[in-house]
């Protein structure tokens, strides 16, 4: 049994025993017990042994277990329990090894032939590491709608208990300004002779965030807003909440990265994975006026115009000095025929106005960025 009178095929512990540490309640010590009859009716409140013993290391020990009102027979303190290859025989801890074996025998005092035996296997905490990634499995830190969430667990390697069978975790992805909380679920990841011992899980699949200012819980999209934070909980053995947190970006947002030059036109994911990513996006900044989009003009590697949009197509106001202005899914990857256009690479012109309101004057600017897209 567990220190919650659980009954348990699996220990947790660690190569510390933080006593007076307050995360100490995580960390399992031993409890044992026993259900004999015959034994409650003649022992009555004298107490009883059991033999505990370690399979690897052969680290044993000999605990009485009290009589309980019910009965039952229990040892009062839990066993102390330490992942550790040196043992000392002398002290009242059990020094085990990850994924060693305790055996714990009983030889009923009223007959010597009836020998009971259970066992408990010992798995070393590990503290997990959250990581929130995009499509390509590359870290973020921000989000912008359109996007979708896929979330990495590192280092779990206390709930890889089976070698041959993948297991399964649940993350929490929430909004709390617009009370919004989503699942998602991660998978076990194999080695490369197809063993899932890595400690390493990855969601299938990606949370879409959307722009909403109210949440509908559980229905697999992430509602928030400019600015928010949404939050990555996973409920660890060792940690109880390490949570994971990361801005909304947005149009208008004024969190992103700091630009330090004069005005600038992005794009991304770049390359551009058609049958994979979410949504071509862009942004642009000036940091010496506001900016008004004219057009962006699409021209193949041969100098051919592929397709030319609008700029309040994208943008329906100019953007104020300073801040980002973010498009999502501003180009649907076709040409002026509405032909899809082929994989390939592409140079992308940006033209725009810029106000310089401090000294009244106004021009016009553009900007020749390549993109390359892959289906």
């Amino acid at each position: 049994m567990n220190s919650d009178n659980v009954g348990v095929m699996y220990y947790y512990t660690s190569t510390e025993l933080p006593f007076g540490d307050p995360n100490y309640k995580y960390i399992d010590q031993m409890f044992i017990l026993l259900n004999d009859e015959n034994l409650a009716a003649t022992q009555s409140k004298v107490g009883v042994s059991v033999s505990v013993t370690n399979q690897t290391s052969g680290d044993s020990a000999r605990i009485i277990l009290e009589q309980l009102p019910n009965g039952y027979f229990k040892n009062p303190n839990g066993i102390g329990l330490i992942i550790t290859d040196i043992v000392d025989r002398t002290n009242q801890v059990l020094e085990i090894m990850d994924r060693d074996t305790l055996e714990v025998s009983y030889t009923d005092p009223a007959d010597e032939t009836d020998v009971q035996y259970d066992k408990v296997v010992i798995i070393q905490n590990t503290q997990a590491q959250i990581q929130i990634e995009n499509s390509h499995g590359t870290p973020i830190d921000s989000v912008a709608f359109g996007d979708s969430i896929y979330v990495r667990i590192t280092n779990e390697l206390d709930m890889s208990l089976n070698p041959e069978l993948p297991e399964s975790l649940e993350v929490a992805i929430y909004d709390n300004n617009t009370n919004d909380i989503e699942y998602l679920y991660l998978y076990e990841q194999p080695d490369l002779d197809g063993k899932y011992h890595t400690g390493i899980f990855v969601s299938r699949t990606g949370l879409p965030v959307t722009h909403n200012s109210i949440g509908v819980p559980r229905d697999a999209r992430l509602q928030t807003q400019p600015q928010n934070q949404i939050g990555i909980r996973y409920e660890d053995q060792w940690d109880p909440q390490p949570v994971v947190i990361i801005p909304v970006q947005a149009i208008g947002d004024t969190t992103a990265t700091p630009f330090s030059g004069l005005y600038s036109f992005e794009m991304a994911p770049n390359p551009y994975y058609a049958d994979i990513n979410d949504g071509l996006r862009m942004r642009m900044i000036s940091t010496i006026g506001d900016l008004t989009l004219n057009q962006i003009e699409i021209y193949n590697l041969a100098g051919i115009l592929v397709r030319t949009i609008p700029g309040n197509h994208v943008f329906t106001n100019s953007v104020p000095q300073d801040v980002y202005a973010v498009a999502d899914a501003w180009w649907d990857l076709r040409n002026e025929n509405q032909i899809p256009i082929a994989s390939g690479t592409y140079w992308v012109k940006f033209s725009a106005t810029l106000e310089d309101a401090a000294n009244g004057t106004s021009q016009t600017i553009s900007a020749l960025e390549k993109l390359v897209i892959i289906r």
